[in-house]
């Protein structure tokens, strides 16, 4: 029998105001629309308003799949209510933009839809504990052995874009799959409003490490160095200054920012000497721009080389109209725990950057995760 387990649903949306707009009355206008689409199961139109970070941790299309449950052919989920006039409300600044939290009570049906399973009292009472160890003691009601009432929370966070401050765009999650959030919210937003909280023991490495690589990126792109590097795991020998490199991009003549980044192999882990290693390959997309309303030649050429010379195996390219160098960079990586903890740290081969797998990680391990 297929397992019976549950893919958690996933929604967010997007909205854009006036620099004169109350907030709060767009967002209960294009919540009421949104939770129409949710409980009338148009996914695919809900879809549409998906935040783009969410690519980071789900494409679009498995985002409709989960929610159709299609998936997962055992079982389907459907959700009964979502009221956002009963949401309870924070707000946090965050680089000196506002982030919206809010908190909606959503309720959801769960049936078994496994012809083999209906009716199996031992199957529902198993379907039953691992949805109540997932959303709390007196959180989950069995209906009879084919059906469950599920009451859990979703958290919307809406903050709007850095470089176009009236876009605003909101990230969904319920209870249950908070951990997805980590690796996609703005540097700073989960330490404030979750504040000792971390990725939990119980989730897979096949998740959590992406999410680790996600909150490290946010560091990155909010140019958090000193936060980011307690993300790094200690090495003997550090090849240069931490983020030296970086740093001398933004700094007298230019300005960098990091647009985007993914994981480009699958994830492989390796238990070593009473510790945990997972290899996988890296892409962060950098974007490199003067500060001059008009670059000199000199300074347009200059730069080329220097990012040529750093890094030779990447195609430098160059926007005249937007005076904009961008590039993919490719790091292979190295992220490492305990062996019963999501206490992951991580080491990117980036010499340039003070960090280094090659000089720190003997042969074994690089080849156990499938590096070498």
């Amino acid at each position: 029998m297929k397992n019976l387990s549950l893919l958690l649903l996933l929604s967010c949306f997007t909205i854009t105001l006036s620099a004169h707009t109350p907030f709060f009355f767009y967002f209960i206008d294009l919540s009421e629309i949104y939770t129409t689409t949710l409980l009338n199961r148009n996914f695919t139109e809900a879809a549409e308003y998906l935040h783009p970070n969410m690519d980071y941790t789900l494409t679009k299309e498995a985002w409709i799949k989960a929610q159709e449950s299609s998936i997962n052919a055992d079982m389907s989920m459907q959700t009964s209510s979502l009221p956002t006039d009963e949401a309870r409300t924070a707000v946090i600044e965050i680089g000196g933009h506002p982030l919206y939290h809010f908190i909606i009570p959503e309720q959801v049906e769960a049936t078994i839809q496994n012809e083999n399973a209906k009716g199996e009292p031992e199957v529902a009472q198993a379907i039953l504990q691992d949805f109540t160890k997932q959303y709390g003691q007196g959180q989950v009601q069995k209906t009879d052995d084919q059906h469950f009432t599920i009451e859990r929370n979703h958290h919307l966070f809406v903050f709007s874009l850095k470089e176009a401050p009236n876009l605003w765009r909101v990230v969904d999650f319920p209870d249950g799959s908070m951990e997805m959030a980590y690796g996609i919210l703005p540097a700073g937003a989960w330490q404030n409003l979750f504040p000792g909280r971390s990725l939990t023991d119980r989730t897979r490495y096949t998740q959590a490490v992406p999410q680790v690589v996600g909150h490290f990126y946010q560091s990155l792109k909010a140019k958090q160095y000193d936060g980011a590097e307690t993300m790094i795991e200690k090495q003997e020998n550090i090849p240069a200054r931490f983020m030296k490199w970086y740093k001398s991009l933004d700094y007298e003549t230019t300005t960098l920012a990091y647009t985007d980044y993914e994981l480009t192999t699958p994830v492989r882990i390796k238990l070593h000497e009473g510790k945990r290693y997972a290899g996988f390959g890296l892409r962060f997309r950098l974007e490199v721009g003067f500060k001059a309303e008009a670059p000199s030649e000199q300074d347009i050429e200059a730069t080329k080389e220097l990012l040529e010379e750093v890094h030779p195996n990447s195609e430098v390219h160059y926007d005249e109209t937007a005076q904009l160098f961008s590039l993919d960079v490719y790091s292979t990586t190295i992220a490492m725990s305990s062996p019963d903890k999501n206490n992951w740290k991580l080491l990117l081969e980036d010499r340039s950057n003070g960090m280094s797998i090659n000089d720190n990680i003997a042969k074994e391990i690089q080849q156990g995760v499938g590096l070498d």
